[in-house]
């Protein structure tokens, strides 16, 4: 169902937010930025608590970071459901 790369806004948001990655990854308690740059690139997801710090620091809902995502799932499930 889901092809990476994981589409999302992150790297919108955070440089709306005037953020860069370093920033961001010393605020999630993150060694380095490697890991919010694999998110933004969409090679891997956040967990979801850093789903949930990131939507915070962000000002945005959870599901809106990764709105395609979002709306394919939830597709799939509407469709389970009729089916």
């Amino acid at each position: 169902m889901f092809n990476k790369p994981f589409s999302n806004s992150l790297r919108e948001h955070r440089t709306k937010a005037g953020l860069l990655q370093r920033d961001v990854a010393k605020l999630l308690g993150l060694d380095c930025a490697d890991r919010l740059s694999r998110w933004e690139n969409g090679q891997t997801l956040p967990n979801i608590v850093n789903l949930f710090k990131l939507a915070a620091l962000y000002k945005a809902e959870p599901h809106g970071l990764y709105n395609e995502f979002h709306m394919a799932t939830r597709a799939e499930l509407q469709s389970s459901v009729v089916q």
